[in-house]
């Protein structure tokens, strides 16, 4: 099972990320980049000998509707890589945060703050191999040999050019990347050196002041500040040599397939068109080469940096937890409150997630249950906004809510009916998740002792003769058998017996783990379970994590 949730967790990050629409766009962009060059040579070969002003007209308009849709998938694609990047930093730095707060204080001693600084700032690396950058470029690096092989198709052996052109780009890229690795070693010492004297400087400040030891510093400082400029000047220096060779040997390119192209042209057996069409798409070859080129340089730095992260994390195996952890902390999530209005809350946005046990402060218990039940969509607020599992609540049909929300009230509401179409809904929840649910809560035993057993007819009234804990169980499981991503308790266990409330409790523990539970209460007990306080008092609101039995997490401002 756990083999299976990882992978579901994979293929969630896999479409969350919009990877096939980066796969297809990609693909698309490189297809269209083909139009212009057969263009060209429609126009020199065909249009222009004949004369054809219609087929040129036509030409032309699929031409420019060509560009402008590459134009459109590429400025779309730029969108998406930078949202995937910007997620994934800050969801992969929350995760190191959280594991280096959680870790042992020997763990901690182990390293220097410098040393924890360092390999915070290499998560930075990590951005363009996650959020889809890397995928396009190796794409449209592909695409390299089918213009070799139009080059080919249509040029014959004049494809030997760029083909000989592109051998020395990678060969240069190769034989750069040994000398940038090394230079990128070197810089990370250097860094390494010089954070950890200005860490302990900044530390020992006042010290540093009482014995006017700030020349002595500062000149101790300067050896350290010139090693790391001196790195800082091998690495570009080397990154620089790289990508220039990489332009010069683009524009080679160029001249070599024009000059041979109209040495071959001269003979009698290559078209002017031919030769255009060849000029582009060799030229189209020097894009993604040097995009390659710009990639294999950032994975010398990603290889650096994934071997210090790794030392932060601990090992291979937990940084790739905390890897998977940041691609998928927002398929947990749940709940997001937004432009939520005095007194309940502010405009900043709430995030909750799964296993998210929210305990909701306010001045009166009248103002928590009324955010509950803004939050369950039965009391309007102007302007705010509920989404549950990316679907805004307003979106969701009235019949399918259920399955979105579940809200617990103080009190009982039964239909005049029998026990199991109270539960069942009169048949809109499935028979078997109402069952189960209900046993959970111990209401088979109690149902067991009645003559009618789960087909006996409880009114719903003031005057049944049902107990009301029991009353109060069944409206709970009512609300609960259709498995709610949130669930919203408003007071609803204080009039449960000792027994039925540890039951109602255990189930929502156990229902928290693919679940948002929202508390209305006092209840000391119920509390102590809480993972998080939202605080709803005067004109704002403000969400933070507190300590609590299941776990330790850091303040969080939303």
């Amino acid at each position: 099972m756990s083999g299976a949730a990882g992978a579901d967790k994979k293929y969630d990050w896999f479409w969350r990320s919009r990877t096939p629409e980066l796969i297809v766009g990609t693909i698309f962009i490189n297809i269209l980049a083909i139009a212009l060059p057969i263009f060209s040579m429609q126009v020199y070969d065909r249009v222009m000998p004949s004369r054809a002003s219609q087929t040129l007209i036509m030409l032309v308009i699929g031409v420019i509707v060509a560009i402008g849709l590459e134009i459109a998938l590429r400025i779309e694609r730029g969108k998406i890589i930078s949202k995937n990047g910007a997620t994934f930093e800050r969801n992969l730095s929350r995760a190191a945060i959280r594991r280096v707060l959680n870790s042992s204080l020997d763990d901690l001693s182990a390293q220097t703050a410098s040393q924890r600084l360092q390999q915070l700032q290499a998560i930075r690396a990590f951005r363009d191999f996650h959020s889809g950058y890397a995928l396009t470029v190796l794409i449209d690096f592909s695409f390299v040999f089918l213009y070799l092989a139009l080059i080919f198709q249509i040029g014959g052996l004049l494809v030997l050019a760029p083909l000989a052109i592109v051998v020395f780009i990678l060969a240069n890229g190769l034989a750069g990347s040994l000398y940038l690795r090394d230079a990128i070693a070197e810089r990370r010492a250097a860094d390494e050196a010089r954070y950890g004297f200005l860490v302990s400087t900044l530390q020992s400040m006042n010290a540093l002041k009482c014995f006017s030891l700030e020349k002595l510093f500062e000149r101790r400082y300067e050896p350290l500040q010139y090693a790391t400029s001196a790195a800082n000047f091998r690495v570009s220096k080397a990154s620089a040599n790289m990508l220039n060779t990489s332009m010069v040997l683009g524009n080679l390119m160029t001249a070599s397939v024009v000059s041979i192209g109209v040495f071959i042209a001269t003979s009698g057996s290559f078209t002017i068109g031919a030769i255009i069409a060849c000029i582009m798409l060799s030229g189209r070859l020097i894009s993604p080469l040097q995009r390659g080129m710009i990639l294999w340089m950032k994975y010398q730095e990603y290889d650096a940096s994934r071997e210090q992260f790794f030392s932060l994390i601990g090992g291979g195996q937990d940084a790739a937890r905390v890897i998977d952890e940041a691609k998928n902390e927002n398929a947990r999530r749940v709940l997001t409150l937004r432009r939520f209005n005095a007194p309940i809350g502010d405009s900043a946005p709430l995030h909750f997630r799964e296993g998210d046990i929210v305990r909701i402060r306010a001045e009166a218990p009248q103002k928590a249950s009324r955010l509950l039940k803004i939050i369950a969509g039965l009391a309007p607020q102007a302007g705010a906004e509920i989404i549950i599992d990316g679907r805004p609540l307003s979106s969701i049909p009235l019949a399918k809510r259920a399955a979105y929300v579940g809200y617990l009230a103080p009190g009982a509401e039964l239909f005049n009916g029998a026990i199991l179409d109270n539960l069942t809904s009169f048949g809109l929840r499935e028979r078997h998740d109402a069952l189960k649910v209900a046993r959970s809560l111990g209401i088979d035993k109690e149902v067991a002792r009645m003559p009618n057993g789960w087909n006996t007819v409880i009114s719903g009234k003031q005057g049944d003769e049902a107990p009301t804990g029991l009353k109060q169980r069944i409206a709970i499981a009512r609300a609960l058998a259709a498995r709610p991503r949130v669930i919203l308790v408003d007071e609803a266990c204080e009039l449960l017996d000792n027994r039925s409330y540890d039951l109602t409790v255990t189930t929502l523990l156990e229902m928290s783990a693919h679940s948002v539970i929202l508390l209305n209460t006092a209840d000391e007990n119920f509390i102590r379970f809480c993972n998080r306080d939202l605080q709803a008092e005067g004109a704002g609101a403000a969400l933070t994590r507190r300590r609590s039995p299941l776990g330790f997490g850091e303040a969080q401002a939303l």
